[in-house]
């Protein structure tokens, strides 16, 4: 039996702000409207899931609505979509939202010079931003998609 066709728990959850036209990007809660979006990579942001659907109107194909409700993979494998500029990484690595819902190789910042109280607050918030473990690698700007176990705060 493979895990690599098995899901891991899946809600439903109110959408909203631009449509999303493809399958595996990495969401954010929206606390001022109630919904989720695409994670704009915004440290301090907690990664909410991976929608497992595109929000194509059923009624009209080809039309992508704007907002309504959206199946979010919280755990488990799942397939994510990959940064077009991204870092070389190994299956094992790290992966955190870039930008735009997509994943890229989590590294921290040179630790070797000292931190003021802003910048370690900055490292603690960068956490937040880890979607889970690459399952696969992928080379420098492979884009695409990646399996990763996901294990968002």
């Amino acid at each position: 039996m493979s895990l690599v066709n098995k899901p891991g728990s899946i809600i439903t959850l109110p959408f909203g702000g631009a449509s999303i036209q493809d399958s595996g990007y990495v969401l954010m809660w929206d606390a001022s409207n109630n919904y989720v979006k695409v994670h704009d990579g915004t440290a301090g942001k907690v990664v909410i899931g991976v929608n497992l659907t595109s929000t194509e109107d059923p009624a009209n194909p080809g039309t992508y609505l704007t907002s309504g409700y959206i199946a979010v993979q919280v755990d488990g494998i799942a397939e994510v979509q990959v940064d077009a500029s991204n870092k070389a990484f190994e299956q094992g690595d790290l992966v955190y939202v870039k930008g735009s819902g997509k994943i890229d190789k989590f590294e921290w910042d040179d630790l070797n010079s000292s931190f003021s109280d802003t910048e370690v607050e900055a490292q603690f918030k960068k956490l937040t931003t880890i979607v889970g473990v690459a399952l696969e690698s992928k080379a420098v700007n492979a884009g695409g998609t990646a399996k990763v176990l996901l294990r968002p705060l």
